[in-house]
């Protein structure tokens, strides 16, 4: 836009960008709403993996002394 001094250009301007403004202001805000959400549904993940994490372990675990436990009779004179 092209006007001298004085000739109100930032209120014209001002008015025809309120719209724009607004709607960017709206964006935000929704973005940081669901940003915040998406964080709390990355603990909540993160605390379910390590439970499975944690199940998946001692499953782990009683299978290899399960298995330890027959290779050991296995081992034994049977009469």
């Amino acid at each position: 836009m092209i006007a001298d001094s004085g000739e109100r250009k930032s209120s014209l301007i001002n008015y025809f960008f309120k719209p724009i403004r607004e709607a960017e202001i709206a964006a935000e805000k929704k973005h940081q709403e669901q940003l915040l959400q998406w964080l709390r549904d990355i603990q909540i993940w993160e605390i379910h993996r390590k439970e499975l994490q944690k199940k998946l372990s001692k499953a782990i675990e009683y299978d290899i002394a399960l298995a330890m436990k027959e290779d050991d009779s296995d081992d034994e004179p049977k009469d």
